[in-house]
């Protein structure tokens, strides 16, 4: 895995998930935030779906998140068939020196009723 000075900000994976969910290691680290706010690197990571696309029918994630133990960010990929596939995604934390940017959720948040 390339790695430049702590930094490894892209990252293209190819995954055998096991039916259900699977916890995935992106591999991608960050160890210098140049913007305050700006959202964290976890929130930042984006996960995109490579070819070939059938084998991500059915196929959903989570919202990355940073796992304090191994330093990068993970991410939940759910498989819901029966059986294993195998999935090409394209992990990328676009880092903080080109600019600040703004970040969604994945997942639909319910907003309370006013």
């Amino acid at each position: 895995m390339a790695e430049q000075a702590g930094h490894l900000l892209i990252n293209r994976q190819r995954i055998t998930l096991a039916a259900g969910d699977n916890d995935i290691d992106t591999g991608l680290k960050q160890t210098a935030l140049n913007f305050d706010p700006d959202p964290n690197m976890a929130d930042r990571t984006m996960v995109l779906p490579m070819a070939p696309l059938d084998n991500w029918a059915g196929v959903t994630h989570e919202n990355p998140y940073y796992d304090a133990g191994t330093g990068t960010v993970h991410v939940v990929i759910n498989n819901p068939g029966g059986e294993p596939v195998v999935i090409n995604v394209l992990f990328w934390d676009p880092h903080t020196s080109i600019g600040p940017i703004d970040v969604d959720d994945y997942n639909v948040v319910e907003q309370p009723p006013i």
